[in-house]
């Protein structure tokens, strides 16, 4: 497979918003012991995602003594493997992360932004604010949240119902890409049906350099020099000195009273209405 068709594949979610919503429960606050999966006993948790693998890597994580962070990180990961199509190593999202112990609540602006010379292919945000919310909250190493989804992509995992839903209408735009095509579909060119396996092994490569190296050789590397030539093929303008320059950014909330509770909303900085609106609306 030529390099630059793989790279579209693993980055074709440029421009899209990640969503992921993480729920951490404990009635014993930060667990005192970290270990193999189910080493914290007596603890309540529970982790929501649009696909449930990464919903139960996601529980794995808290039970091993992580935080929703790490959740949230161990979930992001997973999905690029097992939910494609909504997530991807080059989106971008928002994060709003509330931290029991100091008891304060924080947005997470890490969506992509434009290439300094414009284009159809925007600088991605995701793994650059994975890290900075694992370095500030998180509490597992970063390669142990990592491997779960190096793992399914390497060694194959079986579809689930929520990919096959999505897949089956874009079976002609799969088609049109040589990696997608012969990863999720048959060679009828039908997708992949419920419980079927598939391999992602180049994925999996880019995810031990990413667990071994960290976001920078994305951000400035091997990788991101990579990404910018597989970008150009398509028509982006995108920079390694774009890369480079990214960065994610921690702001406060929006807050609103609702009953004895306080709402939260993401703070997009002065100049981006979008968290203003949705704001005004609610309250």
């Amino acid at each position: 497979m030529q390099l630059k068709t793989k790279f579209t594949l693993l980055f074709r979610q440029r421009r899209c918003i990640s969503i992921l919503f993480l729920l951490l429960v404990s009635c014993s606050g930060t667990p005192s012991k970290i270990g193999p999966i189910g080493a914290v006993e007596n603890f309540f948790g529970a982790a929501i995602s649009e696909e449930p693998r990464a919903a139960l890597a996601a529980r794995d994580t808290l039970s091993m003594g992580g935080t929703a962070a790490d959740a949230a990180v161990t979930a992001f990961f997973v999905m690029t493997v097992t939910y494609p199509v909504a997530v991807g190593l080059g989106g971008g999202g928002v994060c709003i992360y509330y931290d029991h112990e100091s008891n304060k609540t924080e947005t997470l602006d890490f969506r992509a932004a434009n290439a300094s010379a414009g284009g159809n292919i925007a600088v991605p945000g995701t793994l650059r604010g994975l890290a900075l919310l694992h370095s500030r909250y998180g509490r597992l190493p970063w390669s142990k949240l990592v491997t779960p989804a190096e793992t399914m992509a390497r060694f194959g995992h079986q579809i689930t119902r929520a990919l096959v839903k999505r897949l089956r209408p874009q079976a002609n735009r799969l088609s049109a890409d040589r990696a997608a095509k012969q990863i999720f579909l048959r060679a009828n060119g039908f997708p992949l049906d419920e419980s079927e396996t598939i391999l992602q092994v180049e994925l999996a490569s880019v995810l031990a350099r990413i667990r071994t190296r960290g976001v920078s050789d994305i951000y400035g590397g091997n990788l991101g020099q990579r990404f910018v030539e597989a970008a150009a093929h398509r028509g982006g303008r995108l920079s390694i000195s774009d890369l480079r320059k990214y960065r994610a950014v921690w702001r406060g909330t929006m807050e609103t009273p609702v009953g004895n509770h306080v709402l939260h909303f993401p703070d997009f900085g002065e100049g981006d209405n979008f968290g203003e609106n949705v704001f005004n609306l609610i309250k």
